[in-house]
């Protein structure tokens, strides 16, 4: 009988060691690899109060059932799945769910925001918006007679734009202006730092693959260079390894995995 052949280790790549500790603490991406499966629960998909995503939210605010429903078409049809779409039809309904993202940790990206509304306007309800979630953008929709009080609105909550209803074909009206502003709410955004920490040296290819790995997916984290950040260096004197093959991970939970 012909010996058997011994049985080869291979290192795992860093991006099949992440998936394998995301395993290990129930988690897995699913399958359109934008969300997770809860393997804790009966496999059930991840909502915000699970994990709160590092792609942002738009809130589409109108007391018009129908402007609302035909925005929030024209916003999925265009943003999701990249950003999250959430619906209010008064300002205090989205005021309780801002109240509900900050105790989950989400971040709202972008408020678009009818004008003329009863009880509250959307004047009123950025400026409330704006001091609890200063980064988000603020656009103003109004019709086409009321522009000068949308320009005097916006520069009182220092918003961003101001857009004319109806705003068809969404893809000159619209979509331009949304892009633009959700691509700086991307540049200045920095994801909440109860993510994963990364402790890794900038330059070479496994950090970068981790870093490209967990970006892609939506997985929020935290860079930290160890030549250059003070506290990267006591994490890693916290994690017990004097001289650690970089790049590690720091979850939230307090568990580490070396890549």
């Amino acid at each position: 009988m012909a010996p058997a052949e011994a049985v080869r280790s291979t290192p795992l790549e860093p991006v099949e060691q992440i998936k394998l500790g995301l395993l290990d603490r129930g988690l897995a991406l699913s399958p359109d690899a934008r969300t997770y499966i809860d393997f804790r629960n009966a496999g059930r998909p991840m909502t915000p109060a699970d994990y709160a995503s590092t792609s942002g939210i738009i809130l589409a605010l109108d007391d018009d059932p129908q402007v609302l429903r035909a925005g929030g078409r024209d916003l999925q049809a265009r943003f999701e799945p990249d950003y999250r779409i959430a619906r209010a039809d008064s300002g205090a309904a989205a005021l309780e769910l801002l109240a509900e993202w900050r105790r989950r940790g989400a971040e709202p990206a972008l408020f678009l925001v009818d004008q003329r509304m009863p009880v509250m306007t959307g004047l009123e309800f950025l400026e409330q918006a704006s001091a609890l979630y200063p980064e988000a953008r603020r656009v103003l929709l109004t019709a086409y007679a009321d522009t000068d009080a949308a320009i005097s609105a916006i520069n009182r909550v220092q918003g961003d734009h101001y857009l004319l209803k109806p705003w068809d074909p969404p893809e000159e009206r619209l979509y331009p202006v949304l892009d633009e502003l959700l691509d700086d709410w991307q540049v200045a955004h920095r994801p909440a730092a109860d993510g994963i920490q990364v402790v890794g040296h900038p330059w070479t290819a496994d950090s970068h693959r981790v870093k490209e790995f967990l970006a892609r997916n939506h997985v929020p984290y935290a860079w930290m260079d160890v030549t250059a950040s003070a506290d990267a260096r006591d994490l890693l004197a916290t994690a017990g390894e004097p001289d650690p093959a970089l790049p590690m991970l720091f979850f939230p939970d307090g568990t580490t995995l070396l890549c």
